[in-house]
């Protein structure tokens, strides 16, 4: 009866051992599901950091999300992108000839 209860105990240390040897961490678990925080710019450029360490793993060129208008002859046109950097939102604000939209500042519908 020893003899099987010193069996048993003996499988059960080698099961025990080959469990802790291929535990894994929660860092290397993490890093296998390729979790990625995304940016993105007003430019267009589309930025994947990763969350662990905040490196830059890639990073995209696109067109840019918004463009201005190109001004009729004998006009001219200066707009000003201005990102609320509580909410995210983007408001413009545009200088213009026209008296009609000189100085004045919207919020984007987007």
């Amino acid at each position: 009866m020893n003899l099987l209860f010193l069996l048993f105990i003996f499988c059960l240390n080698i099961t025990l051992a080959t469990l802790v040897e291929n535990k894994q961490t929660c860092t290397d678990v993490a890093k296998d599901d390729e979790n990625l925080i995304l940016l993105s710019t007003l430019s267009g450029r589309l930025i994947a950091l990763d969350p662990l360490t905040g490196l830059q793993r890639w990073s995209i060129e696109d067109e840019p999300a918004l463009k201005v208008p190109q001004p009729k002859s004998g006009q001219y046109i200066v707009s000003q992108f201005l990102p609320n950097p509580r909410d995210g939102s983007l408001y413009t604000w545009n200088d213009s000839t026209e008296k009609s939209t000189r100085g004045l500042l919207q919020k984007m519908p987007f």
